[in-house]
């Protein structure tokens, strides 16, 4: 049951495609994505944002796959538009089970950022935020994403200080 903690949002874009990347951290474990369920939370969007239902497909050990509005071959279809712009702020959960805007419990990973000009969204208690990450004015949303540089933060408590701006890798 512990192997679920090996599953890990490692990078986040908000350019013309937006997309969550998320990776299978362990090194024996493949990890079933069923179940599993990523809710995509922007200031423009109604409560509760884009939630995204994980397909049954299994991650193996040190790989990941891409959840993407316009996906390649073998990644997985948001099938909708995510409303994510560097100017306004957003977050991105990933739970065991749904995703429940008034009940953080089964959140097993998360992001929080604040926009150049508009501070993002809270998570849903008892899940926190520790920490302010925010775009930087000069921040290239289509070749720029919010990266996972450090896995320090877990529930309750995620950390700001486990993220940067790199390079976009899709």
């Amino acid at each position: 049951p512990f192997v679920i903690l090996d599953l890990k949002i490692t990078e986040v874009n908000v350019g013309d495609n937006d997309y969550v990347k998320l990776e299978n951290r362990s090194a024996y474990c493949a990890i079933s994505l069923d179940g599993f369920e990523l809710r995509l939370q922007d200031n423009y969007t109604p409560q509760p944002g884009v939630n995204v239902k994980l397909p049954d497909y299994v991650l193996q050990p040190q790989m990941g796959i891409y959840v993407a509005e316009s996906p390649k071959a073998g990644d997985i279809n948001i099938f909708t538009n995510v409303n994510f712009a560097s100017h306004a702020g957003g977050f991105v959960t990933l739970c065991k089970g749904p995703c429940d805007m008034n009940n953080g419990m089964g959140i097993t990973d998360a992001l929080a950022f604040d926009g150049q000009q508009i501070a993002g969204p809270v998570l849903p208690p008892p899940a926190t935020f520790t920490g302010t990450f925010k775009l930087p004015n000069n921040f290239d949303q289509d070749n720029q994403s919010i990266v996972r540089n450090k896995y320090d933060g877990v529930m309750p408590s995620f950390l700001a200080t486990d993220w940067a701006v790199g390079n976009a890798s899709y």
